[in-house]
């Protein structure tokens, strides 16, 4: 698991406590206001949460806060007030391109979720259930941010709030663990494959994002790990040839000294990837084009052709 440590703050303990103090002051202020006034005068409630949550221990006192913030309104008047209808991919647009006050309490708002996950505090409209699938899904969406450094767009958000959002991320993941992540990306990508896209960019990205998470020392994949090589293979290496995904100089080098039974194997290889998975490897190109040069009746086998097929690719050679 890959951070910006470099890039973190972290406060010492009187820093973080005094921190601490003035968010409680803060939440203090806002139960005030909407007792009397039935306002929500929220945003001296955001600065030292923000400045909480770019700190190494500072997701800890938001999380201890979460009873005190929901008592005092902070989500009041708001579409956070209704956790049960939020939509994980809006909350991850939010939580990466949103202005700086959607993005921070759409943060407290997930982190309110991991206490209802986790047990530690009850909602009237969300179960822990529900808690722990949203925050998965949202993960899952977000797994570079889990597994690899900061893009540019994110180091450049005002206020180090790219900074704050990866140290939530890393925040959650150590209480939801990989496997859980795992499994919400993995089955959102068969899903997505069950409908058989003719574009399937966004689902190759998130292929890659998953070979990531199985390279992480950190990853214990659990049950969807045998779903996941699948999908990562058929991506990267669904052959013999290119299991352990060479590169494509390498593998045209292979293909070269390969006999005619190998080309078979190789052929049906990718055949069954790509109709088990709906994906086709960068490497299935280059294998075709060998063929025409080398042996272009195996084209058909290496297309996974019925027969009506393969006497239409007959009857029409070029």
């Amino acid at each position: 698991m890959s951070m910006d440590t470099h890039e973190s703050v972290r406060h010492d303990d009187d820093t973080s406590a005094e921190l601490a103090a003035q968010l409680d002051a803060a939440i203090a202020r806002l139960a005030a206001a909407n007792a009397i006034e039935e306002v929500s005068p929220v945003f001296e409630v955001l600065e030292p949460a923000r400045a909480l949550m770019v700190d190494a221990g500072g997701l800890e006192l938001l999380y201890a806060r979460v009873p005190a913030l929901e008592a005092a309104g902070f989500f009041r008047g708001s579409d956070w007030d209704y956790p049960q209808t939020l939509v994980p991919s809006l909350a991850v647009r939010t939580m990466r391109h949103g202005d700086p006050v959607a993005t921070l309490v759409e943060s407290l708002s997930q982190i309110r979720l991991l206490a209802v996950a986790k047990g530690d505090y009850s909602h009237p409209s969300v179960s822990a259930e529900h808690a722990h699938h949203f925050l998965a899904q949202v993960m899952a969406m977000n797994l570079d941010l889990v597994v690899g450094d900061l893009n540019e767009s994110d180091r450049l958000r005002p206020d180090r709030l790219g900074y704050a959002v990866q140290n939530l991320y890393h925040y959650l993941l150590q209480h939801l663990g990989y496997e859980n992540l795992l499994e919400h990306l993995v089955a959102e990508v068969w899903r997505i494959l069950e409908q058989r896209p003719v574009q399937v960019d966004g689902v190759k990205h998130m292929v890659t994002q998953i070979a990531a998470c199985l390279n992480s020392p950190d990853t214990s994949v659990g049950e969807a790990g045998e779903d996941a090589r699948k999908l990562v293979n058929a991506v990267f290496g669904p052959t013999d040839g290119c299991r352990e995904d060479p590169g494509f100089d390498v593998y045209a080098e292979r293909l070269a000294a390969m006999d005619d039974a190998t080309l078979l194997q190789e052929a049906i290889g990718f055949a069954q990837a790509m109709h088990s998975t709906g994906l086709v490897s960068p490497y299935m190109p280059g294998f075709i084009r060998y063929l025409r040069t080398r042996w272009n009746e195996l084209i058909p086998t290496a297309l996974g052709l019925s027969h009506t097929g393969a006497d239409a690719f007959h009857c029409y050679p070029t």
